[in-house]
């Protein structure tokens, strides 16, 4: 009877969350058509948001993974398939338009609020999980970037859904349940890479929780059967990954994921320790920025990774050795030399930059991951900004900044069970650790929910929540 209580209560819960949920996007398109004179305003404000139209586009119509405008359509390794897949998706269902794009991406956002309070429920009572749903709702970044044509909402949604497999997975540990999990952490992989990490931090989640735990009287399995749902989560997730591999190996002779692994690792990821190294963290807007108005400017680090990179290939003739720079590197490797052989020697440079100086880059990359959680308190200090810029960057980062602080007490008191917060807590710290030291809030938006429900979860609530999964 109680069960039954709360069910009916859920769906009222649930119910009028997507109907707030329906009004918040509503007004958002509203103010959308007021501020950018259309909904699909902000689409292409970025140029990743181009490409990935273009792949979406050419999916459809000519089942081809290229950015190519007209035959023949050349193979893109720039881009995993995740989001341009969905997209592609979308547009099957709603046409090309981009305001329909991102009305689509609205509905989706709204898909993603209610697995918050799904998920949050099977922690904590209704109501609790109802303002967790409702503070991710209103969530300022997540709400712009629905307004984009970027991964950040169908990546939120991946996450969100292999973290509700996790808990359907605890109530009921059978390999099937740890296969989907490791299905839809494979997909996340392929809608952004920065979540591999994540099915590794689960597979030791399944290890540590084959013991029996001080805050669980949940019978433990036996510790040498824990091998088997570990091992069925990975090479379910490999399995989806190994398939977008195995294409770019067949293609370009190369097994890897994309591109442009070493090219955000030495241009952008050991260019920001160097630039902080070197006391100049101030330039990293001209140093590493793509800007056409800017492109102009000293790009004095960039220029030195040129330089290395150039005697990488001393075979090649002085005229093509030149053409390795940022300049066709940075944004999509323009190049016409083989793009995987390029990424590796970027991927050496980079390491090598980074282990030349390993507690400077330690030391930045923690204090990127402190700027990540708070963003974008740390602009309020900024030269040259007005006092209502200041006031603005201040008041949103103190929210985020508050968010952050009452995860941190939380995890100091030891006062939450550690089996609920442990998929938040490794999903957290493994998109952090993947993103480090590069600032950028869109990576910011899928670790919100996890925050959330970390600063809201009760007192040692494993035991009488495992059994209450999500749906």
């Amino acid at each position: 009877m109680p069960e039954t209580r709360r069910t009916t209560a859920t769906r009222k819960h649930g119910a009028g969350l997507i109907a707030l949920a329906i009004l918040v996007h509503g007004a958002l398109l509203v103010v959308m058509v007021w501020r950018a004179g259309g909904v699909d305003g902000y689409a292409f404000s970025s140029v990743d948001a181009t490409e990935y139209y273009a792949l979406a586009g050419n999916l459809l119509d000519h089942a081809a993974f290229s950015t190519s405008q007209e035959r023949p359509l050349e193979p893109d390794y720039w881009r995993t398939p995740g989001y341009p897949v969905a997209l592609a998706a979308m547009m099957a269902v709603v046409g090309k338009s981009p305001a329909a794009l991102i009305i689509a991406q609205q509905a989706l956002s709204i898909v993603n609020v209610w697995l918050v309070f799904m998920i949050a429920r099977s922690h904590m009572t209704d109501r609790r999980a109802l303002v967790v749903a409702v503070l991710y709702l209103i969530a300022p970044y997540r709400l712009f970037y629905t307004t984009w044509l970027l991964s950040t909402t169908v990546f939120s949604t991946a996450m969100l859904a292999s973290w509700a497999l996790w808990q359907r997975w605890r109530a009921a540990p059978t390999l099937p349940r740890a296969a989907a999990v490791g299905v839809v952490l494979g997909v996340s992989v392929l809608v952004r890479p920065i979540a591999m990490l994540v099915p590794v931090a689960l597979a030791v989640g399944i290890g540590l929780m084959s013991r029996r735990g001080s805050d669980s009287q949940q019978p433990a399995a036996p510790a040498r059967a824990a091998w088997k749902p570990m091992l069925i989560l990975l090479l379910a997730c490999g399995a989806i990954v190994s398939g977008w591999t195995a294409r770019n190996r067949v293609l370009a002779g190369h097994w890897a994921l994309s591109s442009q692994g070493g090219v955000v690792l030495a241009y952008f990821k050991a260019a920001e320790v160097e630039l902080w190294h070197l006391g100049r963290s101030g330039d990293r807007y001209r140093e590493t920025s793509l800007d056409p108005d800017r492109l102009d400017e000293p790009h004095v680090v960039w220029d030195g990774i040129d330089r290395r990179l150039q005697t990488q290939f001393p075979d090649f003739p002085a005229e093509a050795r030149q053409t390795l720079t940022w300049r066709q590197l940075a944004q999509g490797n323009q190049s016409e030399h083989d793009p995987f052989a390029v990424s590796d020697a970027l991927t050496r440079i980079g390491w090598e930059m980074l282990l030349d100086r390993p507690i400077a880059t330690a030391a930045f990359c923690l204090g990127r991951c402190a700027e990540a959680l708070t963003f974008p308190l740390h602009l309020a200090f900024e030269p040259n900004l007005t006092t209502a810029q200041r006031l603005r960057y201040a008041g949103v980062g103190s929210i985020y900044a508050l968010l952050s602080f009452l995860v941190v007490l939380q995890i100091l008191r030891r006062c939450v069970g550690w089996r609920d917060a442990f998929f938040p807590l490794a999903g957290t710290v493994c998109l952090l650790l993947a993103t480090a030291p590069q600032l950028d809030p869109r990576f910011r938006v899928p670790m919100v929910p996890f925050l959330l429900v970390l600063a809201f979860l009760p007192r040692r609530c494993d035991c009488k929540n495992a059994s209450n999964p999500p749906g």
